[in-house]
């Protein structure tokens, strides 16, 4: 029942002009890096569950080494 709350709360928040304008360039930015590593053909580095792991960037699975 708390995280029904807290997401109630943290649904009702208004946010700042500033605070929009970067959620909204968020997805431009994930856009723009996944089509940099598409080009390299380089793995996305991200940290799962407290380890840090390679993702291959097309099918964003982890690569086992």
């Amino acid at each position: 029942m708390e995280k029904d709350d807290e997401y109630k709360k943290l649904s009702n928040l208004q946010l700042s002009e500033n605070a929009m304008k970067i959620i909204n360039n968020m997805d431009k930015v994930m856009k723009d890096l996944l089509e940099f590593k598409h080009s390299k053909n380089s793995p996305l580095v991200v940290m799962r569950e407290g380890r840090i792991v390679n993702l291959d960037p097309f099918t964003l699975e982890e690569i086992k080494d």
